[in-house]
């Protein structure tokens, strides 16, 4: 027998849903499809798979914080394309500070090939 006695009239613990977070269902399923709606130009004019994995994560980040806006499926093209273009200047800065073996003129555009499929799907 236990040494803790159980209060039968005491009610079963019930979850406060007012401190949960946003619902997700529907609408996030749609942010996910637009937000690969998105990258998926930008990601086949990319061959760098380092390059890719950053493009996705900043992916992630827009639709991240898209989410908590009042619309997110207005704000993420937007903030896409913001964080796209900072990845990839950062990118750039990075492949030439490392001094890998893609020349600066190759890497430069590869980055304007990215941006320009990019602005195409986002202006789409």
């Amino acid at each position: 027998m236990s040494a803790r006695k159980e209060n039968r009239n005491e009610p079963a613990w019930e979850p406060n849903c007012s401190l949960a977070g946003p619902h997700r269902g529907a609408m996030e399923e749609q942010l996910e499809n637009l937000k690969e709606q998105l990258l998926i130009p930008l990601l086949s004019a990319v061959e760098d798979a380092e390059l890719i994995h950053e493009l996705r994560w900043v992916a992630n980040e827009a639709a991240a914080l898209a989410w908590f806006t009042v619309c997110p499926m207005l704000v993420l093209p937007a903030l896409l394309e913001e964080k796209v273009s900072a990845a990839l200047q950062r990118w750039k800065r990075q492949q030439l500070l490392w001094k890998r073996p893609a020349p600066a003129e190759a890497i430069k555009e590869e980055v304007a090939s990215a941006l320009h499929y990019f602005k195409t799907a986002v202006a789409a």
